[in-house]
């Protein structure tokens, strides 16, 4: 899910490098960033959405009842 939101906001993806390899490494280490210019004209909410969806341990990322409890999804429902 934080992958799609991501991509919908910015139209880039969070693990964009330029060789496989690379790519391959960031997402196994869950290394991304808000880096381009997009994100500054992107709510702190929608950010803090993806912060909390893009981590590595499925224990600490966000479930579905509270991605929809979430200040910035919630807007719109």
């Amino acid at each position: 899910m934080g992958v799609i939101i991501y991509y919908c906001l910015s139209g880039d993806l969070p693990f964009f490098y330029a060789t496989e390899e690379d790519k391959f490494e960031a997402i196994k280490k869950c290394k991304w960033e808000f880096s381009s210019a997009i994100w500054e004209d992107v709510s702190e909410e929608a950010k803090d959405l993806i912060s909390k969806l893009l981590v590595r341990d499925p224990k600490k990322r966000l479930n579905c009842s509270e991605i929809l409890d979430h200040e910035w999804f919630s807007k719109f429902s």
